[in-house]
Order: C-alpha cells, then structure tokens, then sequence
C-alpha cells in the first residue's frame, strides 16, 4: 500500500532481493493528498533481478500497467510510482417535486436518473400541476452527491412565493425542522412576515448519517448512486394572497450553505449557494397553478300547458334564463270553464360550469311555493322525488360532468291548484344542494343548500295566474320595468294568444 504525497508521487517500501527469480510486486494507493481523488487501481510491477558484486539486486522494474495514470522512475536504489491523480470535485445537485396533493400522493413527477456522457441528468414533469384554493401541498426537495468528494448540504432554503401559506405547525414543517424568516433576512415567528424557510436538517451537525458519499461513476445509476438524502416542506394554497387569480406559482429550492466531510465550508465546483441562479444545478423550481371552482345555476319558464275542457294547448315562452329583467309568465283563464281547466308550468333548470375546472351538480333542490304543486307523474323523466313537503330533489346530472364553459340542463313540471282564490304570484325557487369536482374544491362563490338568494347557484321563477269572464284562455309576459314616474311604477305586459 502506498501513500501519495502533495506531488503524487508515492515511495515504495524497501525490496529485500534473497534471489535472482522475476518478481512482480502490487501497488494501490490507499489515501490521495487533499483536494484529489482516490485512484482505486491496483499497479503491477515486475523486478528483474540479478548479482552485483556478489548481493542479489534489482536490475530492472517495469510497470506492467498499459495504464497513462502512473509512472515508474528510479533514483538511485529507490523505485518511485507516480500517480497522476484527478483533482477532487465537490459537486452537490437539488431537485425538487411534489410528492402530496391535497392528500393523494403523487408518484410520477419523482426525477428518473441517468448518467450520459460523462454527465448525470433528472428527467422529471415541471409541467403545472392543478391546485384550489386550501389545499395542502407537501414538496420533496431531493439532494444529489453528483461529486468524487463526499459532503453534507448543510443548509436548504425555500421561499414562500405568492398564493402558498407555509404551515409552521404541520408535523413534516416540524419533522424537517424548517424555520421562517422575513425580508430582512431575520427569523420570524409570523407566518404573515414570513418570505423563506430554511432548515438545517442534512447538515453533519444534525447527523453523521446525512453524509452524502461520492459518486462512483464506474459503478452505473442505482438507487444509491448517487448518493442523496430528502427533506420535505407543508404549504396551503391560499389563493387570496395572489394580486392575479390566473397566474402560475413558482416555488423555489435551494442549498444555501455546503459543508465537506469534516463539517468544513466547502466550494461547490459548479454552483454558488444562495445566489439565486437558475442556471446552476443546486437549485430548482416547482409549478403548480390555482384554478377555481363554480357551477352556476339559472331557472326559467319555459313552456305553460293549459288544457281546457279536454283540449290541451302548449305554448314555449322563448326564454333562455338570462333576460334581464326577468320576466314574470302570466296566464289568463276563462271563469266559466275553470273547473274544466288544468294549467301545468314547465320550469327548465340550467346549470353552467362557470369555473376553471370540471365538476357535477349531483343534487339540485327545487322549492315549491304555495299554490303550485308537485305530481310525480309528471317528472318522471329527470328523475325528481318528494324530500319534504313543499321540497323535491333530483341526482339527475350526478353522472353528468360539466367541463369549463358546459351546461346541462333539467325541467321540473309543477301544477296549478285549480282555485278562483288562488290568483297571487307564485315564485319558484331552485338551487344547487350538492356538487362534487376531482380536486374537492368548494364553489368560489356558492355554498351549496344554504338557501341564500344572491349566490349563483341558486335562481327563481315567478308566474301568475288570473280569470276573466268571457275571454279566450291566454298567458301573457309581465315584465317588470325598473323605471319610476314620479312615484309611480311602470309595467310593461306582451300578450300572447293561446
């Protein structure tokens, strides 16, 4: 075993010569001086020896090795090898990628190794992944050993961009270590003050065991070479934060301070910690961008049936929901054949995905007001049943899935209860109970059967009904108009023969 020196030369132990036979001798460097690689090659060397002066001698040595690392020279009755070693390289290299999304784990954006002319490289998606608003994102940020010296990343830094809150009381925030500081570069324990965190957790003062060995480029890529440690960091999305809703957030990685075997400040040969640099390779970024939820619902009259001693007319009203302002369906009956009369509303119901991404309305709840009821029979095809008196749900869109822009609609068919005394206004409400999408967002702008009017995912209908005495039965568009004439209101009525 020989030791090389500062020069890379390496002196052999003496030889005692008791013959004249060929000998061949081995020789492996057992430590490099500092700053160069271990050559783990084993040198041969063979001695022809013979007489002088009568005592056994060496007359020759040669280096068997086809080898352009190592020389052999000799000085006097002193055989020296040298060995050209390489100089060392600390060389440390951070990915970064979501492990957990909103409680499901995420398992294809992990990075694939490979080592490719003479270089190592990460192949992973650093495609945006979809978030909403609350969820929890837990992030893998992965250390490489891409170096022939072995090291510690000492300290890791990740900021804390727009749209995430980072979760100080989270246990993986907690297991990692991570610790917040604010603008000025001081530690902070306000979450609102906060712009980064850093942790120490792969330092060699936390453990001995985070040493991060040198990679062995002759051995091939396996799950441990190159050597590489994991810490992982807790955010929410918090949507409210961000100055533009539709805009990608960027999180960012990075080693901040390198320690060497002995716990010693140590250069990376290809990176600066903490410069920010996004073209070096011990800093990265992941993407993910918020999108919102929000189904929308509108109510319409959109057909009357009036039969009359037997004789059923039917008549659409034209309407898609979105006049504005909304109309109120008046119809007109004859006294004299009202016990002959059945008036039969159909109310249709559409529900428009308003949001970014896709979902279902997979409960919708039509309430019904005094002087209209509900029969079975008549709304059989969009699957309604009687919850309570006066309350009628339907699933029939659950299997439905809305995309962005998409509608769907259902119709709910309610009658009149035949009565001279039954002549108000009736309002017809229906609203959006339950709804559902793969990211189990809530609705940006909805909480769904809370009954509160002003929410976009519930609307009304009004209808009025009123009799006459020797008319032809007829229903008629009453609109109100919000114009005012010295404290008078104004009415506008279309009139539509049946």
């Amino acid at each position: 075993n020989v030791i090389t020196g500062s020069d890379g030369i390496g002196e052999l132990p003496t030889i005692k010569v008791t013959n004249t036979d060929t000998e061949t001798i081995k020789i492996k460097e057992t430590k490099a001086p500092k700053g160069y690689e271990l050559i783990g090659e084993t040198f041969e060397i063979e001695l022809t020896k013979g007489v002088s002066n009568g005592h056994y001698v060496v007359t020759n040595a040669t280096l068997t090795n086809d080898s352009d690392i190592a020389t052999l020279s000799t000085e006097e009755n002193t055989l020296k090898i040298t060995i050209k070693n390489k100089p060392s390289k600390f060389d440390l290299a951070l990915r970064k990628y979501i492990t957990q999304l909103g409680g499901k784990e995420i398992s294809d954006r992990e990075p694939k190794v490979t080592y490719e002319n003479g270089e190592i490289k990460y192949n992973h998606s650093k495609d945006p992944l979809t978030v909403v608003q609350g969820q929890k994102i837990i992030y893998t940020i992965r250390v490489y050993n891409e170096g022939n010296q072995d090291g510690y990343a000492a300290e890791i830094t990740d900021d804390i961009p727009e749209g995430l809150t980072f979760l100080p009381d989270d246990t993986t925030n907690k297991t990692y270590g991570w610790k917040m500081y604010d603008s000025s570069g001081n530690e902070t324990k306000d979450v609102k003050k906060a712009v980064s965190i850093k942790t120490d957790y792969l330092s060699k003062e936390k453990s001995e065991s985070n040493l991060l060995r040198a990679f062995n480029s002759e051995a091939g890529i396996s799950d441990t070479n190159p050597d590489h440690k994991d810490v992982k960091v807790a955010f929410e999305v918090n949507t409210d934060s961000m100055s533009s809703k539709n805009k990608t957030i960027i999180n960012t990685a990075e080693i901040t301070k390198d320690e060497d075997e002995g716990g010693n400040d140590i250069d990376d040969i290809d990176s600066t910690p903490g410069n920010n640099e996004p073209d070096e390779d011990d800093i990265d970024k992941e993407y993910v961008e918020p999108k919102y939820f929000d189904l929308s619902l509108l109510k319409y009259v959109s057909k009357v049936i009036v039969t009359e001693d037997g004789v059923t007319k039917e008549t659409e009203t034209g309407y898609d929901g979105t006049e504005n302002p909304e109309p109120i369906v008046k119809v007109e009956l004859d006294r004299k054949k009202l016990n002959k009369t059945e008036v039969k509303y159909v109310f249709t119901i559409k529900i428009t995905n308003e949001g970014e991404i896709e979902g279902y309305a997979t409960e919708i709840t039509d309430r019904i007001p005094e002087g209209l009821e509900f029969h079975e029979e008549d709304n059989k095809q969009y699957g309604w049943k009687i919850k309570e008196k006066g309350i009628v749900t339907t699933d029939y869109l659950k299997n439905k899935l809305l995309k962005p822009g998409e509608s769907a609609t259902v119709q709910i068919v309610l009658r009149w209860i035949n009565s001279d005394k039954n002549l108000k206004q009736k309002t017809n409400v229906a609203e959006i109970t339950a709804d559902d999408n793969p990211y189990d967002a809530p609705d940006i702008d909805s909480t769904p059967n809370n009954n509160k009017d002003g929410e976009d995912d519930q609307d009304d209908a009004a209808v009025i009904l009123s009799i006459s005495t020797g008319k032809a039965a007829s229903y008629a568009i009453l609109v109100v108009w919000l114009v005012t004439f010295t404290g008078l209101g104004a009415f506008a009525i279309k009139k539509i023969i049946l």
